[in-house]
């Protein structure tokens, strides 16, 4: 998937800090306290449709409820203050214990001005910085308010940008600088940012998260660093994140040729140009910015006349209505009923009745100033370090996977367990950067090859010049890339140590912190088996030419350069007479489109997609006989928690084909490097009987991903649809399995063959 023009925020602020230890021992009382604030946490946050509700920034409310909750002594304790903090934002919401009592009125006395107001989730709308404008896939909406909805989460943020060729600027020290300037009483920021972008995604990346504007002064701010030697293009520009007013000016990029800085020409830097709308010339919008107004302001500037401007507002009231995604939402009068934890439980309405101004009940005004301040004062305490940080993460990450993550019957937990152990297991975590690592032995728990765990500002991993894999059942080594280590090592050699440990222990480890079905484990834990603190040392015990040896290499290869080393090098073409050969890893198709003839009249074809399809899948309709209307992709429609009564949105590629028609025998290698659009794109070759498949399962996860933002910076990413083989059997864990098995070698590694290339050319040839 291109990563596109918007921008990796860091997730949420806000951290409630102070009044407990970093590293705590959760007691049975206190895990049952933040069990039933979780659990209505979500109800609310996801499904309670009212004004309030939808006011106020939830990643902060989960680190302040979960202290708040925290040191209740009792059940009756427990009652109070969950009234106590949900009331503001849920008027018409209890919490109780025993019999149910009497419920405020939800229904107006005259309704005659009045609309329905409910939720409906198509997945779960959040954000997501991969994706661009509006085309995300997954939405969420209250139907009958204003959309965009009003809010006033962390992460809320608009930007402007710019995007330039990197492949001139390759490998070369940059500095881009820009005078910055903020006034806000919301905790709003000012962010200069700089990306770019790589064949496999995203490379350097900086928000200024760690070091961002506040001051209602001017200010230089300069973001430094290297951009990567396969960068494709950089996007850079600048952001208001929260509310408030930014201002920009001056910006500018530079590169170190030599022992000088040499100026990139960028657009429009001191905003002295602008268009329509006061817009400045030259800078796209980022598509966040419905609730932000961006223009060139004359009224304060750095330099020159004029500045950039980014202001928060809020949407108005009687603007244009959100209108259903689907057709079922709940009725007015229709709760939810729950159990929080043994002896407490809730009622909370799912439908309210709302006019322009409201939603009825009207909370009181009062108690939710109250709250609101109290959640603006965690804005400075941001941090992973901090024990109410990592159990509000717990709690805003659980329930985005309770209510939304659609492979919870593949996980290695239930629900609730997953819950327990994850609170549990944040509060005996000792540092933020700890945290990290519980949080991915956490989301090892689920099962999902999607998961990617992430902290903001943490130091990226280096790579021995070394490539692994698995032969004959063996930890291996595929290649030497460092000169420094040809002649003490060689392909074919058996990995059996690993910094003294067991290579088969070692990777077990490594595997215990990654997510998704054995093949996917198996393929990620080898292919980070070098991986470490760069430039920093690695033993290796190997079987070298039947000795036994220990050779010691240098972490020395950033994580794009080692992408790079383990593509294949085959050219397209002519591979043998009459036999073509195509590496869908590596060719776009509109060089494919090229040699399509030739394709087509072809002996055989011989397509390579062991890793990740290069856009080319309309490669697909010259393979196919008849028009395609499978549906394999579920989306979940929401509009009830914990998936009661889930429905799905279903849909599939509905290809065609085309001429000329590949005529030939076809052949697709494969393995646990193929995820997602590759496996949709194998779905077709497998369902449709488009061709034989040679190598090794793929990785058996797909569906569009969806991103969860953390207090404390972190962010991981989770498949957010379901989907199925095209008879509608199971795919995800399983993958697409090959006709004909066949894994590397030893020998072939020692050789120098590709023991599945080399098998497709016998069965090609016959």
């Amino acid at each position: 998937m291109k990563l596109i023009p918007t921008l990796l925020v860091a997730g949420v602020t806000a951290i409630f800090g102070g009044s407990v230890s970093a590293q705590h021992q959760l007691s049975t009382r206190e895990t049952d306290n933040l069990t039933a604030f979780a659990k209505m946490y979500g109800y609310v946050r996801f499904f309670h449709p009212s004004d309030e509700a939808s006011s106020i920034s939830w990643e902060n409310f989960a680190v302040y409820g979960s202290q708040e909750v925290l040191h209740a002594k009792s059940n009756l304790e427990l009652i109070q203050t969950l009234n106590k903090l949900f009331k503001p934002i849920a008027p018409a919401a209890l919490v109780y214990s025993g019999k149910e009592p009497g419920l405020p009125s939800i229904i107006p006395p005259d309704t005659s001005q009045y609309k329905l107001i409910a939720w409906q989730h198509k997945g779960v709308g959040l954000p997501n910085y991969l994706v661009k404008g509006n085309n995300n896939t997954y939405k969420s909406l209250r139907i009958n308010r204003p959309a965009p909805l009003e809010s006033n989460t962390a992460t809320d943020f608009s930007a402007t940008y710019q995007q330039l060729d990197a492949k001139p600027l390759q490998g070369k020290e940059f500095r881009y600088s820009g005078w910055v300037k903020v006034a806000s009483d919301k905790g709003g920021i000012g962010l200069l940012w700089f990306r770019v972008d790589t064949d496999k995604g995203m490379g350097f990346f900086n928000n200024m998260s760690q070091n961002p504007a506040r001051e209602n002064t001017w200010k230089q701010f300069t973001i430094t660093g290297r951009i990567d030697t396969d960068g494709k293009e950089i996007i850079l520009g600048s952001m208001l994140q929260g509310k408030g007013k930014a201002w920009f000016d001056g910006l500018k990029l530079e590169v170190k040729d030599g022992d000088n800085w040499k100026e990139i020409p960028l657009k429009n830097t001191g905003f002295e140009e602008n268009g329509e709308k006061q817009y400045p010339i030259g800078w796209g919008i980022s598509p966040q910015s419905s609730s932000y107004a961006i223009v060139c302001n004359q009224e304060e500037a750095k330099e020159g006349k004029s500045s950039l401007l980014i202001t928060s507002v809020l949407p108005s009231k009687h603007g244009a209505l959100a209108q259903p995604l689907f057709a079922a939402y709940p009725l007015p009068g229709e709760y939810i009923r729950k159990t929080l934890i043994s002896g407490v439980s809730c009622a909370i309405p799912l439908a309210l009745y709302g006019n322009p101004d409201h939603t009825y009940p009207v909370g009181d005004s009062l108690l939710l100033q109250s709250l609101t301040a109290a959640l603006e004062a965690t804005e400075d305490s941001v941090s992973g370090d901090s024990l109410n940080t990592r159990l509000g993460g717990i709690i805003v990450a659980w329930n985005i996977l309770r209510h939304f993550f659609p492979y919870w019957e593949d996980a290695a937990e239930k629900p609730d367990q997953w819950l327990q152990d994850g609170l549990i297991s944040a509060a005996a975590t000792k540092t933020a950067d700890d945290f990290t690592n519980t949080i991915k032995l956490m989301t090892a728990k689920l099962n999902d090859g999607h998961i990617y765990v992430h902290k903001e500002g943490e130091t990226p991993v280096n790579y021995l010049k070394v490539l692994f894999t698995r032969a004959d059942g063996k930890i291996a080594v595929a290649a030497v890339l460092d000169e420094n280590l040809k002649g003490k090592l060689q392909a074919g050699d058996v990995v059996t140590s690993v910094d003294g440990q067991p290579a088969e222990a070692y990777l077990s480890d490594l595997k215990t912190c990654i997510s998704g079905s054995p093949q996917h484990k198996d393929n990620r834990g080898i292919n980070n088996l070098g991986s470490g603190a760069p430039n920093t040392t690695l033993e290796l015990g190997v079987l070298h030419n039947g000795q036994a040896v220990t050779v010691t290499a240098t972490r020395t290869a950033k994580a794009q350069q080692h992408f790079n080393d383990a593509k294949r090098t085959t050219p397209m073409g002519w591979i043998k007479p009459g036999i073509f050969y195509i590496d869908l890893d590596r060719e776009p198709m509109d060089s494919i489109s090229t040699h399509i003839q030739e394709i087509a009249d072809a002996k055989a074809l011989i397509c390579d997609l062991r890793g990740y399809p290069n856009g080319n899948h309309e490669l697909l309709q010259y393979l196919l006989k008849k028009k395609d209307d499978a549906k394999w992709m579920f989306k979940p429609l929401n509009i009830r928690p914990e998936f009661n009564g889930t429905t799905y949105a279903e849909s599939g590629w509905n290809l065609s084909p085309k001429s000329p028609h590949i005529k030939g025998k076809v052949f697709f290698l494969t393995d646990s490097r193929a995820i997602s659009y590759a496996e949709s794109y194998m779905g077709y070759v497998q369902d449709e009987h488009l061709a034989t498949i040679i190598g090794e399962p793929t990785a058996g996860t797909n569906g569009d991903i969806n991103m969860i933002t953390m207090p404390g910076g972190y962010i991981f990413t989770f498949s957010g649809l379901v989907v199925k083989n095209h008879d509608g059997s199971k795919h995800h864990l399983k993958g697409i399995v090959p006709n004909v098995p066949v894994t590397p070698t030893l020998a072939g590694l020692a050789a120098g063959k590709d023991d599945v290339l080399e098998k497709a050319l016998q069965l090609a040839a016959q």
